[in-house]
C-alpha cells in the first residue's frame, strides 16, 4: 500500500514485509523465480495473519491485526527512529511471535503410532512462557463411552526449554475401537489451550490397529453411501462412503439380475471417507456390458444400495 496517513489521520500501514527479490512459484512450470514489490510483501503478510488464525481459530480480526502489530520486528532505518510510523507501521512482519502470543500452541495434528492393542499419541506444544510439564492432559473415551485422563510426558525440546514434543501410550484397547481424544495445556504465564481447538467443537479421532487420524465430531454421525460419480459413466465411476465407524465394510456390484458382478472392497475401512473405482470390469477383468448395475455396500452397523447406469 501507500504510505500514510490514512485520510482520517490514522497510521499506515500496519505491518511490513519483505518485498525485493522474493522466491516464487514460475507459473506454468514446475520451477521457481524472483518478484519484488507490494505483490509479493502482500501474500507474505496475508499469510502471515492465516498462519495466526490457523493456531487460534478463536480469534478476531482485530485481535490478529493487533498481534501482528505488537509482534512486529523494527526495522533499522536512519530515517526512522519511532515505532510506529507512517513508512513502516509497526514493523516488520513476525508470525511465529505473533503466533505465541496467546500463551500455547499446538502442531496441527498429533501423531498416533497404532499396533495391534497399543497406541502412543504425540504432539508438539510451545510457548514462550514456558510448558508446565505436569499440564499436558490427554482426554480420551473409546467407542463413545466416558473420558478418561491421562497426563503426557515430556519427550524433547524445541524452541524453548519446556517446549516441545509430549507422548503418552495408552492402556490397551481392542483393535477397531473407535478412540476420541483431546489435548490441553498449560504455560507459565497463567494461559491454557487445547487440541483441537475448543471452537471447532470435534475431538481427534483414530481406529486402533490403523493407520491414521483425523478430527471429528464427538458423537459418531450416521454413515453415508454417496451416489456415484459420474452417473450415467463410460468407463470408470468414483464411490464415496462417510462414516466415524471403525468397522469391516463390503462394497459389491451387482447387475439388474442379482448376479454378484465384482466385490470392490471387503476390508476394515478407515473414516471419515472411503473412495473406491469401478471401472465397468468383472471379477475376471472383462469388461461387461451396458445397462443398470447396483452398489451394495455392508457393514455391522449400516447397509446401502445405489443405482449405477454405464453406457458404452
Amino acid at each position: 500500500s501507500s504510505t500514510g496517513p490514512t485520510n482520517d489521520g490514522r497510521i499506515k500501514p500496519d505491518i511490513v514485509a519483505p518485498g525485493m527479490q522474493i522466491y516464487c512459484a514460475r507459473p506454468g512450470t514446475n520451477t521457481y523465480t524472483t518478484q519484488q514489490g507490494t505483490s509479493l510483501s502482500t501474500p507474505l503478510a496475508a499469510g502471515s495473519a492465516a498462519l495466526v488464525f490457523s493456531a487460534r481459530p478463536e480469534l478476531t480480526p482485530i485481535q490478529v491485526r493487533d498481534a501482528l502489530r505488537n509482534t512486529a520486528d523494527t526495522v533499522n532505518n536512519s530515517n526512522f527512529h519511532q515505532f510506529p510510523n507512517n513508512f513502516l507501521g509497526w514493523g516488520s512482519v513476525n508470525a511465529f511471535n505473533a503466533a505465541l502470543s496467546f500463551g500455547p500452541i499446538f502442531s496441527n495434528q498429533p501423531t498416533v503410532s497404532s499396533f495391534g492393542t497399543s497406541n502412543t499419541i504425540s504432539i508438539n506444544v510451545v510457548s514462550k512462557f514456558g510448558i508446565k510439564q505436569d499440564s499436558v492432559l490427554l482426554y480420551y473415551n473409546v467407542d463413545g463411552g466416558a473420558f478418561t485422563t491421562i497426563a503426557m510426558q515430556f519427550d524433547s525440546s524445541m524452541f524453548f526449554p519446556t517446549s516441545g514434543r509430549y507422548m503418552v501410550t495408552l492402556p490397551p484397547i481392542a483393535s477397531n475401537s473407535l478412540v476420541q481424544f483431546y489435548i490441553e495445556s498449560n504455560d507459565s504465564g497463567g494461559n491454557s489451550y487445547q487440541s483441537p481447538a475448543a471452537v471447532l467443537n470435534k475431538k481427534w479421532q483414530f481406529c486402533c490397529g490403523t493407520p491414521g487420524v483425523w478430527s471429528g465430531s464427538g458423537t459418531p454421525a450416521q454413515a453415508k453411501l454417496l451416489q456415484n460419480y459420474p452417473n450415467p459413466f463410460n468407463s470408470t465411476t468414483t464411490i464415496t462412503f462417510e462414516t466415524e465407524k471403525c468397522e469391516r465394510a463390503e462394497f459389491v456390484v451387482y447387475s439388474l439380475s442379482g448376479q454378484k458382478v465384482k466385490t470392490l472392497f471387503n476390508a476394515n475401512i478407515q473414516p471419515p471417507t472411503t473412495t473406491l473405482r469401478w471401472n465397468g470390469e468383472n471379477e475376471h477383468g472383462s469388461t461387461v456390458a451396458s445397462g443398470v448395475y447396483f452398489l451394495r455396500v455392508n457393514t455391522p452397523s449400516f447397509s446401502s444400495t445405489k443405482a449405477m447406469l454405464l453406457l458404452r
